[in-house]
């Protein structure tokens, strides 16, 4: 029998302890609180290295969560401690697993009611860590669970940074180690260091966890445009791109381009009958090109040809002095 503390007993089947998960510094197990506090299942993560470096980021890991305790986005931890020798926590166990077990690419699939669901929880997870001034630095569909609700929250903040911390150091060598597939390109896989990672990096991995849970590809190195909805690529690839300044500002935009794009697609019947109207006009503003722009966003090949044939030449004049359009996506059909 093995005990932490004398009050938790890591629980034993078929004389092995009960793995719930392992990975990065920490592996959990099935436990027993002997005090009979909880009353639900819990799982303890521990560390599985004697390194000081990794040590020493598994406290600063239990130390973030804790400051985030009261969020309702955030895995809670019911019970820590720093002072031994392998430091641990307790937190509930979530059977529901993670967001990619959960709401599988199958499940997903065609359900654009439930992927808006699934994108807009897991958006508020993350402003909910930076409107902390806390970067994440791992996001990936393994760190979103799932719980009794079906609601989602985040987890796994070995990686975190808090910028209120006099000891954070976004440039320290092996400071990180992160997860292929999902890595921004500030991320270097040479010194395996973060360099110049702001907000605008986890929504980089945050667009690759988008993908990840449409498509199962559990390294999303490259993104490929057959394999999702046109216009969510298009949020994803804009949320993806290299050059930081090129991606989403902040959450907020990424949130509302999504919900924008997802209320066009879920009322597509009504938003094409709205195109028909447009489209007879001779001369359109740049509320209406807009509004012409992301019906076709959200269209099929066939149905964006067609709609293509329809657009006043006043259509393509206001969008390209319109910053805010990008005419790409048209012209690639």
């Amino acid at each position: 029998m093995l005990t932490v503390d004398n009050r938790f007993k890591v629980l034993e089947e078929d004389g092995k302890y009960r793995k719930c998960g392992e990975g990065g510094m920490g592996v959990v197990y099935f436990v027993e609180d002997l005090d009979r506090v909880f009353n639900f299942e819990i799982v303890l993560k521990i560390t599985n290295t004697d390194k000081p470096e990794y040590i020493d980021r598994f406290k600063k890991e239990i130390k973030i969560m804790n400051k985030l305790s009261e969020s309702t986005k955030i895995v809670k931890i019911l019970y820590s401690n720093l002072d031994i020798e392998n430091p641990y926590y307790v937190m509930k166990y979530f059977k529901n697993a993670s967001v990619s077990k959960f709401f599988t690419s199958m499940k997903l699939k065609g359900d654009f009611e439930l992927q808006q669901k699934v994108f807009i929880e897991m958006i508020d997870c993350i402003q909910e860590i930076h409107s902390q001034n806390k970067y994440h630095r791992d996001i990936k569909p393994e760190n979103f669970l799932v719980n009794d609700e079906g609601n989602i929250l985040v987890s796994d903040f070995g990686l975190a940074i808090d910028l209120d911390s006099d000891s954070s150091r976004l440039t320290k060598t092996g400071d990180a180690y992160g997860s292929n597939g999902f890595y921004p390109p500030e991320f270097n896989t040479d010194s395996k260091t973060f360099k110049y990672f702001d907000g605008r990096s986890d929504i980089y991995m945050l667009g690759k966890t988008f993908y990840s849970i449409l498509t199962a590809d559990t390294k999303p190195t490259d993104l490929d445009n057959s394999k999702v909805d046109d216009f969510i690529y298009h949020i994803i690839k804009k949320a993806c791109e290299v050059k930081k300044e090129d991606r989403y500002n902040n959450l907020e935009e990424l949130k509302k381009d999504l919900k924008k794009l997802f209320d066009y697609k879920l009322n597509i019947n009504d938003k094409l009958g709205q195109s028909e109207e447009l489209c007879k006009k001779i001369h359109l503003n740049n509320s209406e090109v807009e509004k012409l722009f992301n019906i076709f966003m959200v269209l099929n090949n066939s149905e964006k040809k067609e709609l293509l044939k329809e657009l006043p030449i006043s259509f393509f004049k206001v969008a390209i002095s319109d910053k805010k359009i990008d005419l790409k996506p048209m012209l690639e059909t």
